[in-house]
């Protein structure tokens, strides 16, 4: 159905464009060109929904699940956890993906799963956003026992298996980060770095901890010195044919990756919600 609107609009866009220079051969070009197109997104989607519904746990389109818990984990940060009305099989996911929640009356969104795969429930970790519609039902009116819809498990921020990986992160683009470290060996991970605005706002600090994660607090603190000093010690550390995992605002993001190539990092992969992977890319974050 949307392609068709979207087939209706272009074509109505190139008329006004071309105008007098419009000829019904060049109407039939662009038809077939835009067709075609159509149906290749089209089969490649309906691919992707065969993938995932085949996925141990797996489904297609949006499904009903209840909030079993709702757990405080910093200052203004909350998990989530999830559990199917119907079936109980393990969800299995790759380390990194997202989930998308539709809550009552409201738009979708993306946040990444920070439960197990192949556990019987998802959980996700959000922090509240300052005039944000999604966020603030979640932690100020979600119950548990309130009903949502989820789609299947998505995105291809992940770690190949086998390579070197160094992860970078700020704020709740803490998230991918725990996902990894759940999932990948401490060996291939060669080092961790992750800024926060306080000890409050810190989730997730026990694990990290424990991982020998390189904590910054930067309250107070002048953030581009912060971010040049620890960028060249991290790519000494790790070196540069080291894949480096980056999430976090997008200002971060930016100044992050620029220090990072200045000192001679080559691979940097950053997390967009639903376009997969990018360098130097926004990323939906609040530090």
């Amino acid at each position: 159905d949307l392609y068709a609107i979207v087939y209706k609009n272009l074509m109505l866009a190139i008329a006004k464009v071309l105008a007098d220079a419009l000829t019904p051969e060049i109407v039939d070009a662009w038809s077939e060109a835009v067709v075609f197109l159509s149906k290749a997104c089209i089969d490649t989607e309906a691919g992707l929904y065969k993938t995932l519904e085949a996925r141990s746990g797996g489904w297609k389109g949006e499904r009903k699940f209840v909030l079993k818990s709702k757990v405080k984990v910093a200052d203004d940060t909350v998990q989530f956890e999830f559990v199917p009305t119907t079936g109980e099989e393990g969800i299995a996911f790759t380390a990194g993906q997202y989930l998308t929640i539709r809550c009552p009356n409201l738009s979708p969104r993306h946040y990444t799963i920070t439960s197990a795969s192949g556990s019987k429930s998802l959980m996700c970790t959000t922090r509240l956003v300052s005039g944000g519609e999604v966020s603030t039902y979640m932690h100020k009116q979600l119950k548990v026992g309130d009903e949502v819809l989820l789609g299947a498990p998505c995105g291809l921020f992940s770690p190949e298996e086998g390579e070197s990986i160094s992860l970078i992160s700020a704020g709740i683009g803490i998230t991918p980060m725990y996902s990894f470290l759940k999932a990948v060996d401490s060996k291939s991970v060669k080092s961790i770095l992750h800024f926060e605005t306080s000890d409050k706002r810190m989730a997730f600090k026990t694990e990290f901890t424990e991982a020998k994660a390189n904590i910054v607090y930067t309250e107070g603190k002048d953030r581009k010195t912060l971010i040049q000093e620890n960028a060249k010690r991290i790519v000494s550390k790790s070196g540069s044919e080291c894949t480096y995992y980056l999430c976090g605002p997008k200002e971060f993001m930016s100044e992050m990756t620029k220090a990072l190539k200045s000192n001679g990092a080559k691979n940097i992969n950053s997390e967009v919600f639903g376009t997969g992977t990018a360098p130097v890319v926004h990323c939906p974050m609040s530090l």
